[in-house]
This record gives structure tokens, C-alpha cells and sequence, in this order.
């Protein structure tokens, strides 16, 4: 084997030189992703913030039908002692005297009765209507957290997405630097072999 030539010293110079550079060389930047991190930590805490609304609107909710559930046993305590004392007093044979003997009172105890038994079935449809509200915001309360879920699980899906593009993207750009290093090398070789022979 004869010794090389100058030329091919130079060729293996600038060989090693682009090789070099090509190993070197700062690879692309990536694509700015804080706008991207800063929107997504703004919609957690926007997550966050009506997560929080709920839950404070489910302490007051909740808060509040307990006084109503206090009051109204307080209520039917107090109107079953004066239905009791009206229904004594009614009994009393002075009252059914009086009542018998003018009939205007008659009427008016009548009508008093009348008008506590249509109050009775008011404050009863009332409280009907109060469970049926209650059962609507639990519904409605519900619904917000299974929307909040799927949100979160919304966002954790792209995040995961953008995550594998960025670092399928990043593996690609190492293949092609190696790639780029590689066909140097061969044709390099390639032209040794060819003046080798």
C-alpha cells in the first residue's frame, strides 16, 4: 500500500470538519410551548376557580336546607300545639253554645278553619316544590362536575398528544443528523475504496 497523498489528507480534513459540524451543529429549536404552558396552567386555574364556585354554591345550598329542614320541624311542632289548643277550645261546650246560638260566629270559625286548612296546603306545595328544586340542583350540580371532569380529561389527552408529537419530532431530527453523517462517511469511503483499488 503506497502512502497518501496530500489531496487525500485535506479530503479526510474537511471530512472530519463536516462531520464535525453536522454532529455540532445546534439542532433546531423547538417550537415556543410557553404560551402554550401559560394558557394551560390558565385554564386549570379557571378549572380550579369553578370547582371552587360549586363547591362554595353546594355549602350554601346545602347550608340552607338544613335552616329549612330545622324551621319547617319547628313550624309543625308549633302548628300541631295550636291545632290542638283550636280543636280543645272548639269542643268546649261554650264555644258550641255560642256557635249554635248566632251564626255569624258559626261562619267566622268556619272560615277561619277554612282559610288555616288552604294555608296548610299552600305551605305543603311549598315545600313540595322546595325538594323538587333541590332535586334539580343536585342534577344541575352533577352535570357541572362531570363537565369539569371531562374537561380535565379533555386537556390531559392533548397535553399527552403534544407531548408525543414533541418528542417524535425531536427523534426525527436526530435520525436525519445521522442519516446526513452517515451518507458523508460512505461517499468518503466510497472514494477510498475506489482509489484503493
Amino acid at each position: 500500500m503506497k502512502p497518501l497523498d496530500f489531496k487525500w489528507y485535506i479530503i479526510i480534513g474537511l471530512l472530519i470538519v463536516v462531520v464535525l459540524m453536522i454532529l455540532l451543529q445546534p439542532s433546531p429549536q423547538e417550537p415556543n410551548t410557553d404560551a402554550f404552558k401559560n394558557e394551560i396552567a390558565r385554564r386549570n386555574e379557571q378549572i380550579k376557580s369553578k370547582t371552587a364556585q360549586i363547591e362554595r354554591l353546594v355549602i350554601e345550598v346545602e347550608r340552607r336546607d338544613s335552616i329549612h329542614t330545622s324551621e319547617r320541624k319547628s313550624f309543625q311542632v308549633a302548628l300541631k300545639s295550636k291545632s290542638n289548643r283550636i280543636d280543645k277550645l272548639l269542643a268546649s261546650p261554650k264555644i258550641i253554645h255560642v256557635r249554635d246560638s248566632v251564626p255569624e260566629v258559626d261562619s267566622l270559625i268556619t272560615d277561619l278553619q277554612d282559610k288555616i286548612e288552604f294555608q296548610s296546603e299552600y305551605i305543603a306545595s311549598l315545600d313540595s316544590s322546595y325538594n323538587d328544586l333541590r332535586g334539580d340542583f343536585q342534577e344541575v350540580k352533577d352535570n357541572f362536575e362531570s363537565q369539569i371532569e371531562l374537561y380535565k380529561e379533555n386537556f390531559a389527552d392533548q397535553k399527552a398528544i403534544s407531548d408525543r408529537y414533541m418528542k417524535k419530532l425531536r427523534k426525527e431530527r436526530r435520525k436525519g443528523r445521522w442519516l446526513k453523517v452517515g451518507a458523508i462517511v460512505g461517499t468518503v469511503g466510497g472514494l477510498f475504496l475506489g482509489a484503493g483499488l
